[in-house]
């Protein structure tokens, strides 16, 4: 658990992801952001249909 409380931290203290970070909020809120956000992130830079682009 220490290390997705880390992970989580230092995502969300980059300026790159915080577009992700606005995106994940409007859709479910701040609750769940430190226990759920880096999961969210994950599974929404792999899905075909996200707006994500790879370089």
């Amino acid at each position: 658990m220490e290390m997705q409380s880390a992970v989580t931290y230092i995502l969300l203290n980059c300026p790159e992801i915080q577009p992700y970070v606005n995106l994940f909020v409007n859709i479910r809120g701040n609750e769940d952001i430190y226990t759920e956000f880096s999961k969210w992130l994950r599974n929404y830079v792999y899905d075909e249909y996200s707006s994500v682009q790879y370089l």
